[in-house]
């Protein structure tokens, strides 16, 4: 009902138009839009889709002198007063979409777009020092994933090839899919800091590479064995983002397969991070993420990326080939030796093949066995690299990680 979509609209408006005011209060600027203006905006925008059905060319015309009079409006105030930024501009015109959808009743993705502005708006400190703080390598690394996703990915043909071993645009898929997760948490360490703690620090590092962690501290155990309960809880913050890195993987490809193993991965994850909270309160550890303590990962390794697709091409193959000889016996065997060198090819490789006909709970209890398997191969890390304390340490947590999340999957 028409009454509906204009409240929306009004509310939707009158929101952005809040945030555009306190911030106005605050500047020095003369005052031009805020709660009153934004919603009419936006009501206007409602009324151009009901005017639509009458006149095209008038909602057009409406539309445009809408635009003129805003451009004039910056125009002046850039003249007045010296202003170069155009923010409350673009969200006025933007206000004005939000209002168009409403009289569509669009009324989620208006939502979805007030929301984002809000966001960006909002965060305007935070967004410009991260502009400042940002480096050349780093905007490189954000450019070369917008060519591999956005343009290098659609080019790419879907068909199968090698009687339907090998599918080059899954594995593509997969290549961004890595990239994407690694690049983000690169970014969260960046924003957030990397020495804010043991949480942020051992968990954003192990949603890069658990592994990568593991291997760090496990040579630092050596020359540093005071901190081994430092080291401890960093290793078990990154193997808990392991558990949480494979079921955000999986349920990106398979979103059934994603909920099959998600009570249990969380489980292992949470019971993970529960004991490395405990660890780091009752031994009063404070940071291990130093700048000399870890080396600070790369945005984006493109070598590993690429790595990493062609072992997902190498194992989907070999996965499909067990199980059509094997079954679900030699499903689990490669699970368990592909966990041990890498996570992300095995699971994805799984809920590909999930896609395409493998059994959810064949597919699923593979992945647990790889989980299971990269957890284990720690040890053999921490053991023959490292203090062999250090290994001792770990072992109990990480049976306690595996046991629970094992024996959760059974029961449910």
């Amino acid at each position: 009902m028409p009454f509906l979509e204009f409240l929306i609209s009004v509310g939707l408006g009158g929101l952005i138009g809040l945030e555009r005011e306190q911030v106005q209060k605050k500047g020095k600027f003369v005052h031009i839009a805020g709660v009153r203006t934004f919603a009419l905006v936006s009501l206007f925008g409602t009324c151009l889709k009901y005017i639509e059905n009458y006149s095209e060319v008038l909602s057009w015309i409406l539309a445009a002198g809408f635009l003129l009079m805003l451009s004039g409006n910056y125009i002046a105030s850039t003249i007045r007063q010296g202003v170069n930024g155009a923010t409350t501009e673009v969200a006025l015109f933007l206000t004005l979409i939000i209002g168009y959808l409403c009289g569509n009743q669009a009324y989620l993705p208006a939502l979805i777009l007030s929301v984002i502005m809000l966001i960006i708006l909002v965060l305007k400190k935070s967004l410009h020092l991260f502009a400042e703080k940002i480096t050349n390598r780093e905007m490189r690394s954000i450019i070369i994933f917008a060519a591999l996703s956005g343009v290098i990915l659609p080019l790419i043909p879907k068909t199968d090839l090698l009687h339907g071993y090998v599918n080059l645009f899954q594995a593509w898929l997969m290549i961004v899919l890595i990239a994407g997760i690694s690049l983000l948490s690169y970014m969260l360490i960046k924003l957030l800091g990397a020495s804010k703690g043991l949480f942020l620090s051992g968990f954003l590092g192990g949603l890069i590479s658990s592994t990568a962690v593991t291997l760090s501290f496990a040579a630092l155990s050596k020359s540093s064995p005071r901190h081994k309960w430092s080291f401890v809880t960093g290793i078990v913050f990154a193997s808990s983002a392991m558990f949480a890195r494979v079921f955000l993987e999986v349920l990106l490809v398979n979103n059934a397969l994603g909920w099959k193993v998600f009570q249990s991965l969380i489980v292992s994850s949470i019971v993970g991070i529960l004991i490395a909270v405990w660890m780091g309160s009752t031994h009063k550890i404070k940071s291990i993420f130093k700048s000399d303590t870890i080396k600070e990962p790369a945005p984006l390794e493109l070598k590993k990326a690429f790595g990493f697709g062609l072992a997902f091409i190498v194992i989907s193959a070999v996965m499909k080939f067990l199980n059509s000889q094997f079954g679900a016996n030699g499903i689990y065997a490669a699970s368990f030796v592909s966990g041990m060198v890498d996570t992300d090819a095995i699971s994805l490789s799984l809920a590909n093949l999930a896609n395409t006909g493998l059994s959810l709970d064949v597919a699923a209890m593979g992945i647990l066995i790889a989980a299971y398997a990269n957890t284990l191969i720690k040890l053999g890390y921490v053991w023959f690299l490292g203090d062999r304390k250090l290994a001792h340490s770990l072992l109990g947590i990480f049976i306690a990680m595996i046991g629970s999340g094992y024996v959760w999957y059974v029961v449910s």
